[in-house]
């Protein structure tokens, strides 16, 4: 019987090391999935497969898995920490109904924390917090939690603490039902004396925090009637509702915290359903129809055609059953449906709302593509994926290879939207596009790895683009063909700078049918080479009035993107090139030596900060000063220092 009030489908975030894989590991254990966990730095982690996962010790692949927790279904994505894979964590969020974030207890906050942590928020999802590593020398519970409220603005709910003798890390203790439990053991104890005190303030946190939100429990507080379901009630619906975000701790390489982080997602984080009337989406579906999203594509060596992972919003679907695109109006068949694994995937013959399933289509699809019945023209909102910040050029040693390579590119562009191709039309060079120099050099080894197939890589080059300098207002009168006469087309055409919000373009049209067609065409114009060497950015087109003599839609929305590619090639514009924003932490005697790099990079400091015997470092450096940073940066810090990179804006 599928229960959807039983099902959980959250997504494990934090920035890299934090130990995200690690807690995926720990919770397969703990539910049964596998037998033993691995290790991230061993390269024996289960869910880091790849290759290249376990040769850099990181996750390139979000993973999916299903397991069992008592009577409920937890649907787990574990996604990358680095940077240039965020591609993974941004679609894995579009689907999912929580979040828990990994937080180190020594490092704290980074700037990949708050980057996935604001896309959490961007999706209203709800969530937990677990702050890991607390067995290690330079820990802090209290640290962290005090950065998680200012940096986050959350209203934190520490429900399970550290217990440390003699400032060693020796245990937790459960602020709910008042348990201590030891670093071997998820057999509850009483308090140890020497932490009544401190319990007692926790407590009184507890019951201030929820109080806030829920005066019936603080009617029964006030009475001295309130129960541990009572309690566990109004976390749960506060949680749900985004008024607090529960704060766990533990080390999760020992096993310390992982069975109270289990408990808290079955008690705390939303079903598929309580997430989708939070949302204010129809849950009632008396028909029967199918709503299911596309947000991530996979290559199997098993299968000639992609297969695609697909969050179910909607009804039910069986094997060959038949679904509609409402976008592009292609009718697709359901040729298998698989539970989703980490290498070895279960063939199944249907699923239900809330599902995360694996399917495989008859067509061609793509990630962000709606798929319903064709009755119902839902349509949900695509994922939109960064263009690249630099390019490298890619050769081949003979005629064949290359051949081979232009066959087998499109499964990995398919896998990672964040990746582009394209050939140089001046050079004829093949030119592979990205967000980062890891995410490029990534997928370099696997075309080596898994195809034998040598590939040569060039110098990285920045992805520039441009805007107008000045504002362009036009009235147009242009002539197009249609059915054997010539015919008048007329628009009012404005073209202009976007000086805020920047890093977009933006369309404005007068009230027209079919206005999301002609928007996306506008779109493919200014992010296309026939208007220019580099797309345009920061750019708004606005067009008044559109008159013309009769014309078909189609043939009047090309007619109106050959007049707007016209004008783009002929006005005058300033090139943009990609500013990254560049946090770097480091020992405190090394903050002249980075400040100093920083600035001979024409980067700007925007903060420093204080942490313990370090200092963190807040700046804004081009994308063209930044190649070989990771190198340089530890050569002139003695390797003490750890640093993220994310794209900032165009200037």
């Amino acid at each position: 019987m599928h229960d959807i009030s039983k099902i959980r489908n959250f997504g494990i975030i934090a920035h890299i090391d934090a130990g995200k894989t690690t807690t995926t590991e720990k919770l397969l254990l703990l539910t049964g999935v596998i037998k033993h966990s691995g290790r991230v730095d061993e390269g024996t982690a289960y869910t880091d497969w790849l290759y290249e996962e376990k040769k850099h010790g990181i996750t390139i692949k979000s993973a999916a898995i299903k397991c069992k927790w008592h009577t409920n279904e937890f649907n787990i994505i574990d996604t990358p920490g680095h940077i240039d894979f965020s591609s993974e964590v941004h679609r894995s969020l579009r689907v999912l109904d929580s979040t828990v974030t990994i937080i180190c207890g020594i490092s704290g906050i980074q700037a990949q924390t708050q980057h996935v942590t604001a896309k959490a928020k961007e999706y209203e999802l709800p969530g937990l917090i677990f702050i890991n590593k607390l067995d290690r020398e330079g820990a802090s519970f209290e640290s962290v939690l005090k950065q998680i409220e200012e940096r986050f603005n959350y209203r934190t709910l520490p429900i399970i603490i550290p217990y440390y003798t003699r400032g060693k890390f020796n245990g937790i203790i459960d602020i709910i039902e008042l348990h201590y439990f030891t670093p071997t053991s998820n057999t509850p104890q009483n308090i140890p004396e020497d932490y009544t005190d401190v319990v007692e303030i926790y407590r009184d946190l507890l019951f201030d925090t929820l109080s806030l939100h829920d005066d019936k429990l603080l009617e029964k507080l006030l009475h001295k009637k309130s129960t541990l379901e009572d309690i566990k009630e109004s976390i749960r619906k506060q949680t749900i509702n985004k008024l607090i975000t529960p704060v766990l701790c533990g080390s999760s390489i020992n096993n310390i915290g992982i069975y109270h982080l289990a408990e808290s997602i079955k008690n705390y984080l939303p079903s598929p359903d309580e997430s989708l009337k939070r949302n204010g989406f129809n849950t009632t579906n008396s028909n029967n129809l199918k709503l299911l999203y596309i947000f991530k594509t996979i290559s199997s060596a098993s299968h000639s055609k992609p297969l695609f992972y697909a969050r179910i919003y909607k009804g039910k679907i069986t094997k060959n059953d038949v679904i509609w695109n409402p976008d592009n109006s292609i009718e697709y068949k359901i040729l298998q449906i698989f539970e989703p694994d980490i290498q070895n995937h279960t063939e199944i013959e249907s699923a239900e709302t809330g599902d995360i399933v694996i399917i495989l289509l008859d067509l061609p699809a793509k990630s962000g593509d709606t798929l319903s019945d064709k009755s119902n023209h839902a349509l949900l909102e695509k994922i939109h994926f960064p263009e690249p910040v630099l390019y490298v050029k890619i050769e081949t040693n003979t005629y064949e290879d290359k051949l081979k390579f232009n066959q087998i590119k499109d499964a990995y562009l398919l896998d990672d939207p964040t990746l582009r191709y394209k050939e140089d039309p001046l050079t004829g060079e093949t030119l592979i596009g990205g967000i980062g120099e890891l995410q490029i050099e990534i997928f370099i080894e696997m075309i080596k790895n898994n195809h034998k197939l040598y590939v040569k890589q060039g110098k990285p080059q920045i992805a520039y683009r441009v805007c107008p300098i000045e504002k362009t207002i036009k009235t147009i009168r242009s002539q197009i063909l249609f059915e054997g006469e010539a015919k008048t087309i007329n628009i009012n055409l404005t073209i202009e700078e976007i000086l805020s919000p920047k890093n977009s373009n933006e369309i404005q049209l007068p009230d027209t049918q079919k206005k999301d067609i002609l928007i996306n065409e506008i779109h493919k114009c200014l992010l296309s080479s026939d208007c220019g060497p580099y797309p345009f950015i920061n750019t708004r087109v606005t067009i008044d009035s559109i008159s013309n003599d009769n014309i078909n839609e189609t043939v009047l929305y090309a007619g109106i993107t050959k007049i707007i590619l016209s004008e783009l090639k002929n006005i005058t514009t300033k090139k943009l090139e990609p500013i990254m924003n560049v946090i770097i932490e480091t020992e405190r005697e090394y903050t002249g030596a980075v400040t100093g790099d920083i600035q001979s990079r024409k980067g700007s400091i925007i903060d420093i900060m204080s942490k313990n015997q370090h200092s963190i470092i807040y700046s804004k450096i081009p994308m063209k000063n930044l190649f070989g940073y990771s190198t340089h940066i530890r050569d002139i810090t003695a390797g003490t220092s750890d640093f993220s990179i994310i794209f900032s804006e165009y200037t």
